[in-house]
């Protein structure tokens, strides 16, 4: 699930590039413009993140229904070889997911930069590593816990 709590409206998300396995959305992954692929990162990484969506449309039995809950299945997943939009937030954006390390990423490590980690989870990013991103800290949608984050002018390093 990601959650779109501050943004600039008519955000260009590029959707021509297909999972190259399954994932689902508040996943941070990168872009293979040569292949028209996303993927998981192959090392933890804070640069060139983009951030899985998925439009919340049901599809075969579940089109019957009208009233389905934003955290239903069909609209979270996106399967190995399925297209799917990816969104890179851009300064002064925020945003929340519940694709994250429920480890390090607690109300004690509110306020330190995060990465995204080779499952394309959410962490706390390691020293050294460079980020734009700043855990702001969790938070509540409706019962569930999700991971706030916002996007920097300028990078921070945890020490």
């Amino acid at each position: 699930m990601v959650r779109d709590l501050m943004i600039n409206e008519g955000k260009i998300a590029p959707a021509y590039t297909a999972a190259t396995a399954a994932c689902t959305t508040g996943m941070g992954v990168v872009i293979d413009r040569a292949t028209k692929t996303f993927s998981l990162p192959a090392a933890e990484t804070a640069d060139n993140i983009f951030v899985v969506h998925k439009e919340r449309y049901p599809v075969d039995a579940a089109a019957a229904y009208t009233d389905l809950n934003d955290y239903f299945g069909q609209f979270n997943t996106v399967a190995a070889g399925e297209f799917a939009p990816l969104w890179q937030y851009d300064y002064a954006e925020e945003f929340a997911v519940d694709a994250y390390d429920t480890t390090s990423l607690t109300t004690e490590n509110a306020g330190k930069a995060a990465s995204v980690g080779t499952d394309g989870t959410w962490k706390l990013a390691s020293s050294g590593v460079s980020s734009y991103y700043l855990f702001v800290g969790l938070h509540d949608d409706a019962g569930r816990t999700l991971a706030r984050f916002a996007v920097l002018k300028a990078p921070i390093t945890n020490s």
